[in-house]
């Protein structure tokens, strides 16, 4: 079995009701989701994933 580790986050509101409802049509929790996301991640590899992230956070600010 997979060891779980619970968190808690502060997300946009509206981002999370509209992501809920996509996932839903996959079958998906937005937790289902997230630790898909962060598996995907981890296989990138880092010279590429730092320039993914830095391309997001100067979108996001």
């Amino acid at each position: 079995m997979i060891a779980r580790r619970q968190t808690s986050i502060k997300v946009d509101a509206v981002a999370w009701d509209e992501a809920k409802e996509i996932f839903k049509e996959y079958n998906l929790s937005v937790t289902d989701a997230i630790n898909i996301f962060l598996n995907k991640v981890k296989l990138i590899p880092t010279p590429v994933n730092n320039q993914i992230f830095k391309r997001i956070y100067c979108a996001l600010v």
